[in-house]
């Protein structure tokens, strides 16, 4: 009677298994598609002014490794679309910069929309973060 009860507290245990393992890869994607925002916003920073101002409402890939990261139309993709992962667009703020002209601004505010897996574009098993930023002259 014992081992019965035993036996079942460890089928109970070990089912608890998968779901936890499904949660943990959730997070890591979670955290990859954060890391790929701070890429893009890296990637905005180091631009001169007029093309980080251009790249706002762009949408970016980024591979899984965080190793590749290009405008959706760059030549950069061609023969890699496999690596395509985040897609990472960038959605000016007007409510903190405002609607005057960006090229004068000291700064712009921006949302960053990350949406994976990349392929699966309009899916219903893709899944969404929204990542605030600003870059600064």
């Amino acid at each position: 009677m014992a081992l019965g009860i035993l036996g079942g507290g460890l089928v109970a245990v070990m089912a608890m298994f998968a779901p936890l393992a499904e949660v943990s890869r959730g997070n890591e994607d979670t955290l990859a598609a954060a890391e790929a925002a701070v890429a893009v916003k890296t990637h905005l920073q180091k631009k001169p002014w007029a093309q980080a101002v251009v790249g706002m409402a762009e949408t970016f890939l980024v591979s899984r490794s965080g190793e590749r990261l290009g405008r959706a139309t760059d030549p950069v993709w061609p023969g890699h679309e496999a690596e395509e992962y985040f897609a990472v667009t960038v959605l000016p703020n007007e409510g903190l910069t405002g609607p005057i002209d960006q090229a004068t601004l000291p700064w712009l505010a921006f949302r960053l929309r990350v949406r994976w897996p990349a392929a699966a574009r309009g899916a219903t098993g893709q899944r969404e973060l929204i990542v605030p930023g600003s870059i600064h002259r």
